[in-house]
């Protein structure tokens, strides 16, 4: 993997805030370690990494420093605990209570590179500048820089409202990618499997071939080879 990137557990002020991961919403408290610092904090996440088809979308946000819980943020928490509807609805407003970026890293790239490490250099070439900030990955690997403070999370989604909030945009995009990908290409059942490897997904691409949207990387056990 490239030199610039490490994997570590926390950055020195959040070592003391490991409690939060036994509490069943998202809160501000990672967030607050890094605003007593007078740091910025970034909370970052990914959806579709997984997926077969389609883009991956990486995510972030920045919430004002000393933000509050709100009742109007009872719908921002892990992604992968909320319908589509939900995701919808949070959407609106988390762009309309922090600064927000959505990245899409799309299958000719995904196709052409390495999209573990992708996901990371997406997010350094634009952030990788703001000074005074932190950057908090969801999971347990972070990426090296040398003009801030870069950090990870494991459920950090479960964990710190920016990353959970960041996990609800990118998970949207999805969303919303693979609702046009249905509708482009009804025959794959992407409005049932999000572009996932399921039984009856696989059993379509053996029957049909790849679609364009496919990541070849990914399907390569499941197409015949051309001799």
């Amino acid at each position: 993997r490239p030199a610039e990137f490490y994997a570590h557990e926390s950055a020195h002020f959040l070592t003391s805030h490991h409690e939060c991961m036994s509490k069943n919403k998202p809160s501000f408290e990672l967030e607050a370690a890094a605003w007593a610092e007078d740091l910025v904090f970034c909370g970052i996440d990914e959806a579709g990494y997984g997926s077969a088809s389609g883009s991956i979308w990486v995510a972030a946000t920045i919430w004002p420093k000393n933000s509050k819980i709100l009742p109007s943020m009872a719908g921002i928490k892990d992604s992968k605990k909320t319908s589509p509807r939900e995701r919808e609805e949070a959407v609106a407003m988390i762009k309309n209570s922090c600064q927000w970026f959505v990245w899409e890293i799309d299958v000719q790239q995904i196709d052409n590179g390495n999209p573990y490490w992708l996901r990371y250099e997406v997010v350094e070439a634009a952030v990788g500048n703001m000074p005074r900030m932190v950057t908090c990955f969801d999971g347990n690997v972070a990426l090296r820089s040398v003009n801030h403070c870069n950090t990870c999370q494991i459920k950090g989604d479960a964990i710190s409202i920016s990353i959970a909030a960041a996990s609800i945009l990118a998970k949207h995009a999805k969303d919303l990618e693979c609702k046009e990908l249905h509708e482009k290409y009804p025959n794959y059942g992407f409005d049932n499997h999000s572009g996932y490897l399921s039984k009856d997904h696989i059993e379509k691409i053996k029957t049909l071939g790849p679609a364009p949207c496919h990541r070849k990387k990914y399907i390569s056990n499941y197409v015949k080879q051309e001799s």
